[in-house]
């Protein structure tokens, strides 16, 4: 009818307005629990040198190229900072990267203070120097794949908008991006279901499901749902092993991650972690990088862990190849191990890096 159709362009003008990629299919839209694989809870910047920084003797010494990512976790309001970037000071450790109240770049020293809030926050700035959480580090070639997870007491719309700053050791300040509200969607899935551990006699009633969903930068955020768990459960892990079987409890292994880039993620206070209701349910999710492919995560056993550690279920995360995602499997490909490790340029390493903010829409 015809008021039919008015309401049905009103509500496509209502998704423009909202920032919704109105030329996804439906189809694409969705993964099979019926749940939106579309995503605005991102805020990237795209990196590049201070003007004032490339004048001079520092000229062409140091040109930082390259995107920082943040995704927030809504719940306990901590973000996961990923960054991609090259041109940095070649073995640079643990030098700074911060948000910083400015709403520009067009200046490295008129940047204002690190944003936090001072009244949220406990023990002082979370981006002070000494505070390595927020930090990168780079290889001899002066790319940084670095991630972490911060909490500053600052929302995301309050970080939008707002001056990302990477320094070099000695304190300077050398690159800078503005970051800009983005939607995304994920190019890869995996999932799990998850059953009791091998020998673990408890919790009968207890079933849940994992769902890791891949970014293009290798990020990716884990979605755990459960019911029959511990009451209360309070911050309890829940994470990708070194074992490729829950058959044999003696070959789940420990964590799953590059070792040789950062230490060990899959702690809570990197957010990897759920909780649970009086009743014993959880459905929460947390985004995290381990250094580890899509690929490279394929039938790896995920493990949920009980309040005292206790590994009370198993699951092993199997591929999900059919429909849009598959397609978009085929169609990208993310940075490879080796370039990550190494830090060397791919070819088309631009468009690389910019398509690991995994964008389908263009930033609001």
């Amino acid at each position: 009818t015809e008021q039919q159709n008015e309401q049905q362009d009103q509500q496509r003008n209502e998704e423009k307005k909202s920032g919704k990629n109105a030329k996804v299919k439906n189809d694409e839209k969705k993964d099979k629990k019926g749940e939106s694989l579309v995503r605005s809870d991102i805020l990237s910047a795209d990196i590049k040198a201070f003007q004032d920084y490339q004048v001079g003797t520092n000229s062409n010494v140091n040109t930082p190229d390259g995107i920082v990512s943040i995704r927030f976790n809504e719940d306990v309001g901590s973000f996961h900072v990923k960054a991609n970037i090259y041109g940095l000071e070649a073995d640079c450790n643990n030098c700074a990267i911060r948000i910083h109240e400015a709403t520009s770049c067009a200046s490295s020293t008129n940047l204002g203070s690190t944003f936090y809030d001072g009244n949220e926050i406990i023990g002082g700035d979370p981006w002070n120097a000494t505070n390595t959480t927020a930090t990168y580090s780079t290889t001899s070639n002066g790319y940084t794949g670095a991630a972490f997870t911060l909490y500053t007491g600052r929302t995301m719309e309050e970080n939008k908008d707002r001056a990302v700053v990477i320094y070099k050791a000695d304190g300077t300040p050398i690159g800078c991006g503005i970051l800009k509200e983005e939607t995304y969607e994920p190019i890869a899935l995996l999932e799990a279901k998850i059953e009791r551990y091998p020998n673990f006699t408890e919790l009968s009633l207890f079933e849940g499901d994992v769902q890791v969903s891949f970014f293009l930068d290798e990020s990716f955020e884990l979605k755990f749902r459960g019911t029959g768990l511990e009451a209360n459960c309070y911050q309890c892990g829940v994470h990708i092993h070194q074992g490729t079987t829950c058959d044999n409890e003696a070959s789940v292994g420990g964590h799953y991650w590059e070792a040789d880039m950062f230490s060990d993620p899959w702690v809570p206070e990197q957010g990897a972690f759920y909780t649970t209701s009086a009743d014993g349910v959880s459905d929460r999710s947390f985004y995290l990088y381990s250094g580890k492919t899509y690929q490279e995560n394929v039938r790896h056993a995920v493990v949920v862990h009980a309040q005292d550690g206790t590994r009370i279920g198993c699951g092993i995360l199997q591929s999900v190849t059919q429909g849009s995602v598959g397609r978009r499997i085929k169609q990208n490909r993310s940075l490879t191990s080796s370039e990550v490790k190494t830090g060397n340029k791919p070819s088309s390493w631009r468009h690389k890096l910019s398509r690991a903010k995994g964008l389908r829409t263009k930033s609001r």
